[in-house]
């Protein structure tokens, strides 16, 4: 059984590095990864570890995709990055 595909696909209006910035209808979804969002920001890793509570090594983990955060710190990272960085872009997922 084919699956149904929906009337109206998404269309990219922008792509660049790492970040991808879809619209469908009029809601806009966008990936950051953590590692671009620290990069654009300004910030070190050690900088946004203190802000979250954690060591500068583990956020550097993170950022390089060796590990991935546990659900509170997921969560952490959600609230200081005010949604720029959700929990589907540490897995690669379209939220």
């Amino acid at each position: 059984m084919k699956a149904k595909l929906p009337q109206r696909l998404p269309s990219v209006s922008r792509h660049t590095g790492n970040q991808l910035t879809i619209s469908c209808q009029s809601r806009i979804i966008s990936r950051m990864t953590l590692a671009d969002y620290l990069q654009a920001q300004g910030l070190t890793a050690a900088e946004f570890a203190r802000r979250i509570g954690r060591s500068r090594s583990t956020v550097g983990r993170w950022c390089a995709g060796h590990r991935h955060p546990d659900a509170a710190a997921m969560r952490a990272i959600m609230e200081e990055t005010k949604g720029a960085v959700m929990p589907n872009d540490f897995f690669g997922n379209a939220p």
